[in-house]
């Protein structure tokens, strides 16, 4: 049986992604780099810590922001 798909939201864009994902499995799917960047769901700040453990649901809103050096 396939799993379900739900819809949620990365920085406005709306994507599909299978049901019961945790923000770790998220950011695998979409090879993003957890190193230099600070994830909000529906407003809340996640510490790295929690992505592993945080369930991501149907029409959550992540927005990620990455950290750029400069001088």
């Amino acid at each position: 049986m396939k799993n379900k798909k739900i819809e949620i939201y990365i920085n406005g864009e709306k994507k599909l992604v299978n049901n019961n994902n945790s923000l770790e499995d998220i950011l695998k799917a979409f090879n993003v780099n957890e190193k230099f960047i600070a994830i909000e769901v529906n407003k809340e700040i996640i510490p790295k810590s929690l992505y592993s453990n945080k369930v991501i649901l149907n029409n959550d809103r992540i927005e990620i922001v990455e950290f750029i050096g400069g001088g």
